[in-house]
């Protein structure tokens, strides 16, 4: 028989580690109790705490060659940050590489475990153009001579991942110009 008798009170007291400041993530439930005409066993149960929802819109830009691994610029469109916590969002493009300018659909994670994080339809990642310098070195001729560039020695060196720019070198002297 596992019933109490004669109206007992066990006295049992629920056990358990989390407030209103806990981060997400389940915990266990423990039970004690303190009348000892009784052998009770107890089963454990969980308590769980679970993410806040939160969406925000992404509108991140950056300069072709560099790489994103976080995201910065975002804004909170529903939902709300408690106690001046970080979403760290991680993010992910929609495409396997990123292979040129342009606008890009994104994924996004935030590493923050107290939040589920969606983003709204409009967010993005903008990849806009490198700024580069390409140095191109001087020519010389005689006069009456054709105009000889192919020795002209052309610095590429801020060019990356081995893009070509496909130049063209060319000038608006001619074997008679002063």
């Amino acid at each position: 028989n596992t019933a109490v008798l004669n109206n007992d009170n066990l006295n049992v007291n629920l056990v358990y580690n989390v407030n209103n400041t806990t981060n997400a993530g389940q915990y266990e439930i423990y039970a004690t109790y303190d009348n000892y005409n009784y052998v009770v066993t107890f089963v454990n149960g969980k308590i769980t705490i679970k993410p806040l929802n939160i969406v925000v819109k992404v509108a991140e830009k950056l300069t072709y060659g560099n790489i994103i691994n976080y995201v910065n610029n975002y804004e909170i469109k529903s939902g709300k940050l408690i106690n001046n916590d970080d979403l760290s969002l991680q993010v992910s493009t929609n495409s396997q590489t990123i292979q040129s300018v342009g606008y890009y659909g994104l994924n996004v994670k935030s590493c923050n475990k107290n939040y589920n994080t969606a983003l709204t339809a409009d967010s993005y990642l903008q990849i806009t153009p490198r700024k580069i310098s390409v140095l191109v070195g001087n020519a010389e001729s005689e006069y009456l001579s054709p105009i000889n560039l192919s020795n002209v020695a052309v610095d590429l060196s801020q060019v990356i991942q081995n893009d070509d720019i496909n130049y063209t070198l060319s000038t608006n002297a001619t074997s008679t110009s002063d």
